[in-house]
């Protein structure tokens, strides 16, 4: 997935990883670290992100849960 490595190089990435159950192949988790709060914001902007939220209604079973 092209998506951990554009992230990894983001100004203000500490971590980007990205998880899958071994319980249940289907669900995923990117469990990431920021160095401040306007750093997540920017990376949630970034082209990329746009494209795989605007595709994630139907790429996904259940809409995305993000948790801060």
């Amino acid at each position: 997935m092209t998506l951990v490595p554009q992230t990894r190089a983001e100004a203000g990435c500490i971590n980007y990883d990205l998880h899958q159950f071994t319980e249940d192949k289907s669900v995923f988790i990117f469990y990431e670290n920021w160095v401040t709060l306007n750093d997540l914001d920017g990376h949630m902007e970034m082209p990329y992100l746009r494209v795989l939220k605007a595709k994630a209604a139907d790429l996904l079973a259940e809409p995305l849960d993000i948790t801060l």
